[in-house]
């Protein structure tokens, strides 16, 4: 039997007993035990605890209802998008790879939408109606005019959720409001408004808002520029040899 805690359920809005939700599914992958560590937790607070998760990363954020049904309309074909590009990843390429999928986009984009709407909690789709009815009707192909979804492939292995990522670069005036959810072997960076989103940076990466044009059940062969990136603790900081978390606070208690 799955364990359960009460809340509000991010997708439905209701107020129900909510399930864990894997993110991203757990057939993509995510079945691996974890260190989940509280990146701005230990930066305010210098709390360096985690959690260990045994059963892959994930939230208790959905209830039954929403997690069975998105799990069974949309959870398989993400699964076989993440093990194509599984292939990919462990050729270890560099640069943009411009390479076949053959995938069902909405199916896609629709369980990559109901990652981001566990990670950014209950509010997010209370607040875009448009976002739940996307979710709830398999066939909606109707998303906020000013979202936008971008992704990369993974050049190291590392895993991430990012409810919130707000930046702005003094010297260039760059804003960025978004969130990331990353998992071995694609990362995918949500921007709630892309009129008030300038980093440029993201126009180097994939968007995948296209998939929106095909229907629930069209499968399409799709060749994707996907660029090559490392996952570090800050979104859209793509500086080689950064350390995750977990290196980087062991080092500085060995210094102590």
């Amino acid at each position: 039997m799955k364990k359960t805690k009460h809340g509000v359920c991010c997708i439905c809005g209701e107020e129900k007993e909510l399930t864990y939700e894997h993110i991203p599914p757990r057939a993509a992958f995510n079945h691996f035990n974890l260190k989940l560590y509280d990146f701005y937790g230990y930066i305010t607070q210098n709390n360096a605890k985690y959690k260990n998760s045994q059963q892959g990363a994930g939230l208790y954020s959905l209830c039954a209802k929403c997690n069975n049904d998105t799990g069974t309309w949309y959870g398989s074909a993400y699964a076989e998008f993440a093990n194509q590009g599984m292939r990919y990843y462990r050729q270890k390429a560099t640069g943009a790879l411009s390479v076949p999928y053959t995938i069902y986009p909405l199916r896609v984009l629709k369980q990559v939408v109901s990652m981001f709407a566990s990670a950014k909690g209950a509010l997010w789709c209370a607040n875009e109606p448009m976002i739940r009815k996307f979710l709830l009707d398999p066939y909606c192909t109707e998303l906020p005019p000013q979202l936008d979804i971008r992704m990369y492939m993974l050049s190291k292995g590392r895993s991430k959720i990012e409810p919130l990522s707000a930046q702005m670069n003094p010297f260039t005036g760059e804003r960025l409001i978004g969130s990331e959810v990353a998992y071995t072997p694609f990362s995918f960076i949500c921007i709630d408004d892309k009129n008030y989103t300038n980093y440029r940076v993201l126009n180097e990466l994939c968007s995948i808002m296209t998939f929106s044009n095909y229907g629930y059940d069209d499968r399409q062969q799709l060749f994707m520029n996907i660029p090559r990136n490392p996952c570090n603790p800050v979104t859209l900081d793509f500086r080689e040899d950064v350390p995750d978390l977990e290196t980087f606070i062991k080092s500085k208690s060995d210094k102590c």
